[in-house]
């Protein structure tokens, strides 16, 4: 990502902080938007948002694609909006220059009554814009829109990887482009 996408995205979550999460998307995503000449007319193009951003997947949807190639490498190319739960959340490193953490996101469907199925993913959130917007415990006074364990999230993430947990299981590793707590 270029620095002028970097110092729009930051204008814009300055100015507009609770702005639907898909314009900060696009934002995100304009890439080719910006060499169009005018970045509002590429930033509000259906065509570069829809082939740049996937608003219709999910972690259960993400799942199945490990298994179809095709499938992965479309949205491997893809800025994804997901939701789930903040299972669990580790901040790393929370410098004013370096940012680390990791978050647990999950979600799960019931199959009937008696059994539910559960879809994970690792989400990475490695940029010093994130300083102060995830803790693993809540402070004394908590920002409302301070993320911790067990909020529900929107994030707007790529596909970095995949990685096999010690029972076997293959779960996405996703690069955090921003995170929003959902009331």
């Amino acid at each position: 990502m270029n620095s002028c996408n970097v110092a729009v995205l930051r204008l814009i979550l300055g100015f507009m902080k609770r702005v639907l999460p898909i314009v900060v998307m696009l934002v995100l995503c304009s890439g080719t938007a910006w060499t169009q000449g005018s970045a509002l007319q590429g930033l509000f193009d259906p065509e570069v948002f829809r082939n740049n951003v996937d608003v219709g997947s999910s972690l259960a949807s993400l799942t199945r694609a490990i298994e179809n190639p095709e499938e992965w490498e479309r949205l491997s190319n893809r800025i994804l909006l997901l939701d789930g739960v903040a299972a669990s959340l580790a901040v790393y490193v929370d410098e004013a220059d370096e940012y680390y953490a990791e978050i647990e996101l999950i979600t799960g469907a019931w199959h009937g009554v008696e059994r539910v199925e559960v879809y994970r993913a690792w989400v990475v959130v490695d940029d010093p814009i994130f300083s102060g917007r995830l803790a693993e415990r809540a402070p004394r006074d908590p920002d409302p829109d301070l993320i911790l364990r067990n909020d529900r999230i929107l994030v707007a993430v790529r596909i970095l990887d995949l990685f096999t947990e010690p029972d076997g299981a293959v779960v996405p590793v996703l690069g955090a482009f921003d995170i929003r707590k959902m009331r």
